[in-house]
């Protein structure tokens, strides 16, 4: 498990368990539970890439895998998680944004410790034209 590093005064993100069941979109899971859970910072794209996107998340994923989540926004009332999702210790947000499988968000909810590396992770896509960036530029920019 990663540790935390937060500054002064900064509480850790709560973790939970659980087994995804099935990948809604590029950027959603549902859990075996029913719970929705976004990626945290992640923006897919819709239309004619959404397909691609949703089916590299479920890649990342493998079938019916246990995984953490830190949750960066808990479920209240029905609402979906806001997550950084882990599979056997890995960013599962990361690795989509360095695969450049969509966006990384700036404007949402985000734990400091993820947010440099996943702009460096998405910015290296954009550059080297990796995934949707090559395959749907239009809808990527």
């Amino acid at each position: 498990m990663r540790s935390w590093r937060g500054g002064p005064g900064a509480v850790p993100p709560r973790t939970e368990h659980g087994r995804v069941a099935r990948v809604l979109d590029g950027r959603t899971v549902e859990l075996t539970t029913g719970d929705e859970v976004r990626l945290a910072q992640f923006a897919a794209p819709g239309g004619d890439c959404g397909e691609p996107a949703r089916r590299a998340l479920a890649k990342a994923l493998g079938r019916r895998p246990l995984v953490d989540l830190e949750l960066v926004i808990p479920a209240r009332d029905g609402q979906e998680r806001i997550a950084y999702i882990f599979k056997k210790g890995r960013n599962v947000n990361l690795g989509l944004a360095a695969s450049g499988s969509g966006l990384v968000g700036t404007s949402e909810p985000a734990l400091p410790l993820y947010r440099p590396y996943l702009l460096a992770a998405a910015q290296l896509a954009r550059t080297t034209r990796n995934g949707l960036w090559r395959s749907c530029p239009a809808d990527a920019s």
